[in-house]
């Protein structure tokens, strides 16, 4: 979370009604909620609810805002310090369509260990909640694709041997600090020279009320978004150039 305050309650709220239910059907949750340096009150209203919460869980407070990077890889630790299975990452202002981490969880226990991660389709989302699925109980009968281009960070589930196997969120400049873009190919490129696939599925509609909220704050702060961005794309594009298969896959392809 940063700086959405009152989605990012309402989110946390879903995703701890989604833990409960985990629980329902004897799958053991964890809940670990990074809160990235906001100045908009969404720590102190995350302290008053974690106070209350009886899900097992860890709250993250940074005091600033170290980039989406840093924080990811704060919550891999966690996942991996529990001994969590899977990990299923959320964004902030994402809310999560009910049942879909365990339709998720069916999907990964059902494909073997060479497919790393499934997420949802980025695109097939609505700020509008009359918009939104439901819910969701299974994959079955849903497009499912395989990508090397793009690992779905956004609301995307994974192996916990993704990370066991040296996979991490880039924290090098420029990927040390706030900004947007180009995290979650080189997720998918890491992963895909360790032998793991990414799948993302289709036909479910999900609420994302502050889309490129980011974007937004780090302009408000004077920050040159497009020119981050773009160095973000340089620097991936020079670290993957002679590193097969990516150099002769989505590079060679230009779509990076």
């Amino acid at each position: 979370t940063w700086n959405t305050r009152a989605i990012s309650l309402e989110s946390v709220q879903a995703y701890i009604r989604e833990a409960e239910m985990l629980e329902r059907l004897g799958v053991q949750p964890f809940l670990c909620v990074c809160d990235n340096g906001s100045r908009d009150g969404a720590a102190e209203e995350l302290r008053a609810l974690e106070r209350g919460l009886q899900v097992p869980h860890r709250f993250i407070y940074n005091a600033v805002n170290r980039g989406n990077c840093a924080a990811r890889n704060q919550i891999i630790d966690y996942a991996r310090e529990v001994a969590a299975d899977y990990l299923l990452f959320m964004d902030g202002d994402i809310e999560v369509v009910p049942f879909s981490s365990f339709a998720m969880l069916r999907y990964l226990e059902g494909h073997g260990a060479g497919v790393g991660g499934i997420g949802a389709n980025s695109a097939a989302y609505t700020a509008s909640r009359a918009g939104t699925m439901p819910y969701l109980y299974s994959l079955s009968g849903l497009k499912v694709q395989a990508t090397d281009l793009v690992a779905w960070t956004q609301y995307g589930m994974f192996r916990r041997e993704v990370f066991d196997s040296g996979v991490r969120f880039d924290e090098q400049p420029p990927f040390n600090g706030p900004g947007w873009g180009f995290e979650d190919n080189d997720l998918a490129f890491q992963m895909a020279v360790r032998g793991f696939e990414n799948h993302r599925f289709f036909g479910m509609i999900y609420l994302h009320r502050s889309a490129h909220s980011s974007i937004r704050n780090l302009r408000r702060q004077s920050i040159d978004v497009r020119r981050l961005c773009e160095q973000r794309k340089q620097y991936l594009i020079r670290k993957w150039k002679s590193t097969e298969p990516i150099c002769h896959g989505p590079l060679d392809r230009k779509s990076v």
